[in-house]
């Protein structure tokens, strides 16, 4: 089990996840603007999120590998699209950020996991 799914359990955490992956999907973005939505400051987010152990980084960072894993694994769309989906600059950043995160490139993730 990851650090993100035992945190997933906690109400704070399960909020902020369902406001980041709204925000991706409505084109919102930001820690301040998921701080105002939970009626706190974000000093107040991030403090709270630090004493459960994780930041809006990590959290941030789980909700798009999640969904980019998922359009590799379930759809046709192209790194492009995906990356535009998720709110990337450009297809380059998500292809570095994937790799970061997950330790293989988009392209390599998907030949894994061919449907």
């Amino acid at each position: 089990m990851d650090k993100f799914q035992r945190l997933n359990q906690d109400p704070l955490i399960d909020g902020v996840v369902v406001l980041i992956e709204q925000a991706i999907e409505n084109r919102e973005s930001g820690v301040d603007r998921v701080a105002e939505n939970l009626s706190m400051s974000t000093r107040t987010l991030v403090r709270k999120l630090a004493s459960k152990g994780t930041t809006y980084k990590q959290l941030h960072d789980s909700v798009r590998l999640r969904r980019s894993t998922q359009l590799l694994r379930e759809t046709d769309k192209t790194i492009a699209e995906i990356s535009e989906i998720l709110r990337y600059s450009d297809s380059a950043a998500f292809q570095r950020s994937f790799k970061r995160i997950s330790g293989f490139s988009p392209t390599e993730y998907r030949s894994a996991n061919l449907r």
